[in-house]
């Protein structure tokens, strides 16, 4: 069996939709659809155990982020017989059979896997078509190229808005780390997995469409500025990214606190890293 793990913030619409396409696109697939709901605040979760009868619903009490969101399904999927787990993002849509050829790339217990990802609106401009971490200027980045992105092969960054991990995975590096709240946690989980031996594979028969960042306001929103500088220099540090790439980031996310919106959401990013507030 496997779990599939969405987290719903709001806007129990976007949740429904995956659910839908998960349950006309996977079938024959022994699958089990877990929602958390992370204290949405907008009736979500009563509407998705009115209209999702067959998943489970499950409160996180609370906003806790994205990564201890995920952690509350993960740790419901084990007493229900899951070999592997894959986490969606809710603002997502699946495309026919994408499970199968995922299925098949983590069957070792010694790779996790990943999908093609397009944008919804717009299925010809590839979101993420494999990934890398560029270790001299800090950066982890979605590979675009249409031209290689129906190429399948072994990649160094795979997003967490579709993910597909064999229970082997949790059993040796454990959960997603919580103190990252919202995003770079699929940063840090991707390096811990490397780490530990495993590869990650993209997969491109496997595809999805995601309405980007519908449920959590965007990523140019001060959420995402704060978060996304301090995770980011969290993870170089962690894994021992070189000084060049430490003064690049911070010049970097200095320019454009000057020179873009959210410029004191930058500031506080960079100020709590340097002090040490991960929550």
């Amino acid at each position: 069996m496997v779990s599939v793990v969405l987290v719903n913030y709001r806007q129990a619409a976007l949740t429904e939709a995956a659910v839908r396409s998960l349950r006309v696109n996977s079938a024959g697939v022994d699958m089990q659809i877990i929602v958390v709901d992370n204290a949405s605040g907008d009736g979500s979760a009563e509407r998705l155990r009115a209209n999702c009868a067959s998943c489970v619903v499950l409160d996180a009490g609370a906003n806790r982020g994205f990564a201890a969101g995920c952690n509350i399904g993960i740790r419901r999927a084990p007493s229900d017989g899951a070999g592997a787990v894959l986490l969606l993002n809710n603002d997502t849509e699946v495309e026919p059979g994408f499970l199968p050829p995922l299925l098949d790339a983590v069957r070792d217990g010694r790779t996790i896997a990943t999908s093609k990802i397009v944008f919804a609106d717009n299925p010809d401009r590839v979101w993420y078509g494999g990934g890398h971490v560029d270790r001299r200027r800090g950066g982890f980045y979605h590979e675009t190229e249409a031209k290689n992105a129906d190429v399948p092969r072994d990649v160094t960054f795979a997003s967490g808005c579709c993910l597909l991990l064999p229970a082997s995975f949790f059993e040796k590096c454990g959960l997603l780390d919580e103190s990252f709240f919202l995003y770079y946690e699929d940063a840090e989980l991707c390096l811990r997995a490397q780490k530990a031996g495993f590869r990650i594979r993209y997969e491109p028969r496997s595809a999805i469409r995601h309405k980007v960042s519908a449920s959590t306001g965007g990523d140019g929103s001060a959420t995402a500025a704060y978060y996304g500088t301090r995770n980011r220099l969290e993870v170089m540090r962690r894994y021992r990214f070189p000084l060049r790439a430490f003064a690049f980031v911070l010049a970097s996310r200095l320019v454009r606190a000057v020179t873009s919106p959210h410029g004191l959401a930058r500031l506080s990013g960079i100020r709590d890293y340097f002090r040490g507030r991960l929550s």
